[in-house]
């Protein structure tokens, strides 16, 4: 129980929990399969696929009409 334990008794329960969920090992994507259906492992290719992707869903601004500031 959270209460019980002594380095989070005197502490905030969502301090307590973000201490407790960082993680100490890198995160780790695992094989992807793409949209022909290819498993994708290595990690070079799996960087370069979600690049590719999100590179696909996001669109980049139009900055020729910012205003200036004065």
């Amino acid at each position: 129980m959270l209460a019980m334990n002594n380095k989070c008794y005197n502490r905030s329960f969502y301090a307590c929990a973000r201490r407790i969920s960082k993680s100490k090992v890198g995160l780790q994507v695992g094989s992807l399969i793409e949209s022909q259906g290819q498993q994708i492992s290595e990690d070079k290719d799996i960087v370069t696929h979600l690049n590719e992707y999100f590179s696909s869903v996001f669109t980049e601004e139009d900055l020729t009409n910012i205003p200036k500031n004065v």
